[in-house]
This record gives structure tokens, sequence and C-alpha cells, in this order.
């Protein structure tokens, strides 16, 4: 019966009329017409007319829903993948979405940063950052990249979902066994190559404008202890 009482109420103020129904608290129904009201051919059409709009408003939220359905890739736990995506998404939010070559390359220089130890780029950063217990990652202007404490790191899933993105790209052959051969090897706790893929693609993705160039001739470049990598994400995991 109230919700009955909404739809008269919406149709009759869809189609102007001054008639409408009003429910008292013991349930009851009473009528006012302090001015004209609708006849009774016009009000069944406003309570069509209004039924139609509150149809089409279902309609609208089960699109919505059906959007919000995620496909979850072979070899992935639902709640992992849905938790991985989110995270990433998050990311996309902030920079636009990752779907391009250069969107993935970004994410994998920040996500390998804190497997990162490089005295010539404390010495760079100047300030603290050569007495730091770890090696601080670029910033912004030398990328772009984004603020560390919105880091995708450098974790299984983390590997797993870059490789998802890797597929989601139309990359040529070549260039798609590449990516995939060294995310691989990562995922297996080999990183004999992270030092290497690291730095070509910081030279391929970086800009490295006047004030940051200093920053394409570091050389120095090993992998960081485990507790020069816990203390990087001891600052920067929030």
């Amino acid at each position: 019966m109230k919700k009955m009482i909404v739809v008269l109420l919406e149709a009759l103020l869809i189609f102007g009329g001054g008639t409408y129904i009003l429910a008292s608290s013991d349930g009851t129904e009473s009528e006012s017409s302090e001015s004209k009201g609708l006849n009774g051919e016009e009000l069944e059409e406003a309570i069509v007319a209004s039924k139609d709009n509150e149809s089409q408003s279902k309609e609208e939220e089960e699109e919505n829903e059906e959007e919000k359905v995620v496909e979850v890739p072979e070899g992935w736990e639902k709640e992992e993948f849905i938790k991985t995506k989110e995270s990433f998404d998050d990311v996309g939010s902030y920079l636009g979405e990752i779907d391009a070559l250069e969107d993935v390359q970004r994410e994998i220089i920040q996500m390998t940063s804190q497997k990162i130890e490089s005295k010539q780029m404390r010495e760079i950063q100047g300030g603290d950052a050569p007495i730091f217990p770890y090696t601080p990652p670029y910033p912004s202007g030398a990328g772009p990249f984004e603020d560390p404490t919105r880091y995708s790191f450098f974790t299984k899933d983390n590997i797993k979902y870059v490789k998802h993105l890797i597929d989601e790209l139309d990359l040529d052959e070549e260039t798609n066994k590449y990516y995939h051969g060294f995310l691989d090897e990562w995922l297996n706790d080999d990183f004999s190559n992270l030092i290497q893929v690291h730095k070509d693609l910081l030279h391929e993705y970086a800009e490295f404008p006047r004030d940051t160039e200093r920053y394409k001739e570091i050389d120095d470049y090993q992998l960081a202890t485990e507790e020069q990598e816990k203390a990087f994400l001891k600052m920067y995991d929030q």
C-alpha cells in the first residue's frame, strides 16, 4: 500500500496535478484537493508513466551490477584477483587507466624499486638519503612516477597481475615473450636479471628532464639486502 502511495505521488508530480494522497500514521489514506485534480483517465496514465520510470531505473541498476562482474583469469582465486585488481585500479584512478605498455613499464620500475640499492642514487637525492637504511625511489619528475606510498609493491600477486596486464595489451610476439620471460623468472624467485630489466625499462620510460639527467648515468645498481628491502617497505607501505 505504501509503495502504491509513493507511485501515485510521483505520478501526480510528473503530470503537475494538485491532487495528492496522504498516508496517516495509522495507515489510512486521505485525499487533498486544494487545487484541481486529475480525472480518472489522466490519473491512470500518470500511474503507468511512473511505473515505466521505475522499471527503467531497475533495468539501469541491473546493467550497472552486470558491469561490476569481474572475469577472473585462469590461475587466480577470485578473491585475490579482485583485491589485486582494485589495488592497481586505485593507481589507475590517480594517473589514468593502465592500458598502454608505458603504464606497465612504470609499474614494473616502481615495483622493483624496493629491491634496488644504489649509492649514486642516494648521493643524487642528497639530504639524508645517503644515510637512509634503504635507497629512496625516483622523484616524480623523472618519470612521471607516483608517490611511493601508492606503489604496487613487489609481491607474487602483483607480478601475476602485471602478466595479466601484458596479456591485455596488443603486443607483438617478441615483446610479449620478453615481458613474460622475466616476470616468470621473478615468480620463481630468480632475480638475476632484475637489475638489468629495471635499468632498461627506466631508460625507455623515464623522461629525465634537465634537473634529473644524473639519474640516467647511475651504474652502481645492485640488489638490496633483505634488511634494506624491509626498511623500504616500512617507510612506504602505508
